[in-house]
C-alpha cells in the first residue's frame, strides 16, 4: 500500500488561512476594483486615440450652445471641447462639442458627447431610430435633425467619427460593462 503524502510544512501553516469562499471573495472584489478604476479613468477622459478629422470650413457658422431631444427629456448646455494629448475634454457642465468637428449648417461631421449618466446622455440608450434632435446655436437658430443609426465600438474606434459623408450629426457616449465600450448615434437634417 502506499504511503499518505505528506503536505509541506509551509502548507501546513497556510491551511487555516486557505478559506476559498473568501479568497475568491477577494478575487471578485480586486477584478471589480481594478474595472471600476479603468471606468473612472475611462468616463472622465473619453480617452482614445486621436484621428484626423476631415478640415472644418474656413468661415464658420455659429457654434451650437444647446441640444434639446423632447422624448427623452434632454435640454442641456453645449460647451465647445479640444483633444489635448489623445485626450479629449469634457464639459464639466454640460454636453461637449468638438470644436474641430463641424458646426450646424456646415457640410461636415457635428461631434457632440457627453457622459453616460441619467442627467447627460445616458437617456440616450433609450431612443429610438427616427428620432428628433435639435441643436441652437448662438444666433438663436435651430437645427432639427434625425436619427438614422446606431453603433457601438470600441473607444479606439474613431473611423465612425471620420467617415461620415455631408451635413451628419454625431452623438457619442460611453456604453457596457463599466463602459468599455462607445455608443454612437447617426442623425442627419430634417
Amino acid at each position: 500500500m502506499g504511503r499518505k503524502r505528506q503536505k509541506p510544512s509551509f502548507v501546513k501553516k497556510l491551511q487555516p488561512y486557505l478559506n476559498w469562499p473568501i479568497i475568491l471573495g477577494l478575487a471578485g472584489i480586486l477584478f471589480i476594483a481594478i474595472s471600476l478604476t479603468y471606468h473612472i479613468e475611462q468616463t472622465i477622459n473619453l480617452t482614445f486615440y486621436h484621428q484626423q478629422l476631415p478640415p472644418v470650413q474656413n468661415t464658420r457658422t455659429p457654434r451650437p450652445v444647446e441640444i434639446q431631444i423632447d422624448r427623452v427629456n434632454i435640454d442641456l448646455p453645449i460647451i465647445e471641447t479640444v483633444i489635448s494629448q489623445n485626450t479629449w475634454q469634457i464639459a464639466d457642465n454640460g454636453i461637449s462639442h468638438l470644436a474641430i468637428s463641424s458646426r450646424p449648417g456646415e457640410n461636415g461631421t457635428i461631434i457632440i458627447y457627453g457622459h453616460n449618466t441619467a442627467d447627460r446622455f445616458g437617456p440616450l440608450l433609450w431612443l429610438p431610430i427616427g428620432e428628433k434632435v435639435t441643436l441652437v446655436t448662438t444666433d438663436n437658430k435651430k437645427y432639427d435633425y434625425k436619427i438614422q443609426k446606431t453603433v457601438t465600438v470600441d473607444p479606439s474606434d474613431t473611423k465612425i467619427l471620420t467617415s461620415q459623408k455631408g451635413n451628419t450629426l454625431i452623438l457619442y457616449t460611453c456604453t457596457g460593462f463599466a463602459d468599455l465600450k462607445r455608443y454612437v448615434m447617426i442623425a442627419k437634417p430634417l
